[in-house]
């Protein structure tokens, strides 16, 4: 998973303003398309606001360094017992 660290910016989420460490983590069954790695790549840079419109530009700047993908058979591979959750069964 990839993630920075929370730098201050303006408009700052509530997690910082209580100096609470998080990260924002996007599961996903296969591995990301084009669009969407650029998508997530935008947000990660700031270079793409939009879904986040209404978010100031400090906070989305925060945000995109906190971001993680993580497929569910990766989560499924550290965690095996969730591989027999009925809604995961197409992960074994």
């Amino acid at each position: 998973m990839r993630t920075g660290s929370c730098r201050s910016m303006g408009g700052g989420s509530h997690a910082r303003t209580r100096k609470k460490d998080y990260c924002l983590v996007i599961c996903h069954e296969y591995p990301l398309k084009h669009h969407e790695q650029l998508l997530v790549d935008g947000y990660r840079s700031g270079t793409w606001s939009g879904g986040w419109p209404h978010l100031q530009t400090g906070l989305r700047q925060e945000l995109g360094v906190r971001i993680g993908t993580l497929t569910w058979s990766g989560i499924a591979t550290w965690w095996p017992p969730m591989r027999d959750l009925p809604q995961l069964a197409d992960l074994a």
